[in-house]
């Protein structure tokens, strides 16, 4: 569906139908994904994305050419996405299968904000998570290619919202400040690192931003 409404976005900026350009992104995308499983490089995949898309769009009583356009610009799109995640490698030390898949998803929503794909640009891979740590979350020095976490650690923090418990998603985005770009907890009242990298992706994620260390 989001190839769908993109693919029609993008028809109507360059002048097409929306309808076009919805069938056309959407089945461009799927067929781009399914049919390029194979040997095909994305050269090919985008030329299947597209032709797909425009020969829908055709069917549809629209224009190949928009439908053609609008499929290969969202799969480009969503590819280069999925290329740049699946370059960081992460590697845990415990945690469960649950935890495991619960930290790569508080990770995906750091890694899709501003701040946190400037972070991912500049992560080392592998980035290893240690789960097996109590009561606490830290680096041993920043930076570092280690974020040892509890993901039953929760300590209350002071924000625009009220003293909350600060969750794994927040915790993350701190330490990742500290492991990947070496912002220190210094400064005045010790904020840096917060005010640098902490709040800006909790703001990005429509979360209460930290007031106090």
């Amino acid at each position: 569906m989001v190839g769908g409404l993109s693919g029609g976005t993008i028809s109507l900026i360059s002048g097409g139908n929306f309808q076009d350009g919805f069938i056309g992104g959407l089945v461009g995308t799927i067929a781009g994904g399914y049919m390029g499983q194979g040997g095909v490089g994305w050269a090919g995949r985008t030329a299947i994305a597209a032709t797909a898309g425009g020969l829908i769009a055709e069917l549809g009583g629209g224009k190949f050419a928009n439908g053609a356009l609008s499929a290969a610009f969202v799969y480009l799109f969503r590819e280069s996405m999925h290329t740049t995640r699946q370059e960081l490698k992460i590697q845990f030390r415990g945690g469960t299968k649950a935890e495991r898949a619960s930290v790569l998803s508080d990770l995906n929503d750091i890694f899709g904000t501003k701040r946190g794909a400037k972070m991912l640009s500049n992560t080392q891979s592998p980035l290893t998570i240690d789960l097996s740590v109590k009561n606490r979350a830290f680096v041993k020095n920043a930076p570092s290619d280690t974020i040892y976490i509890d993901l039953n650690f929760h300590p209350k923090i002071s924000t625009d919202s009220g003293s909350i418990p600060a969750t794994t998603r927040r915790i993350l985005s701190h330490e990742l400040g500290h492991s990947v770009l070496g912002a220190l907890d210094d400064g005045i009242n010790r904020m840096n690192n917060i005010n640098l990298n902490e709040n800006p992706i909790m703001n990005e994620l429509g979360m209460p931003l930290r007031l106090e260390y």
